[in-house]
């Protein structure tokens, strides 16, 4: 009986955080600050941006073999 109760307790701590997650995302999208944040990066910051995009780039790739 308490390992359902542990089951149970970790599958609610697991849906809390998921709905967290959910709602940091949607609040996001109601006011992206990543635009100002990679606007910011390319104008201080132009080799690391390089670097990120060209990282980002590679990952997409090996996402889709």
């Amino acid at each position: 009986m308490t390992d359902m109760r542990q089951e149970i307790f970790h599958l609610e701590q697991d849906l809390t955080r998921e709905k967290l997650k959910c709602r940091a995302l949607e609040e996001e999208l109601q006011t992206p600050l990543n635009i100002h944040r990679w606007r910011k990066l390319e104008v201080s910051l132009f080799r690391r941006l390089a670097y990120s995009l060209a990282y980002m780039s590679s990952r997409k790739a090996l996402n889709y073999l």
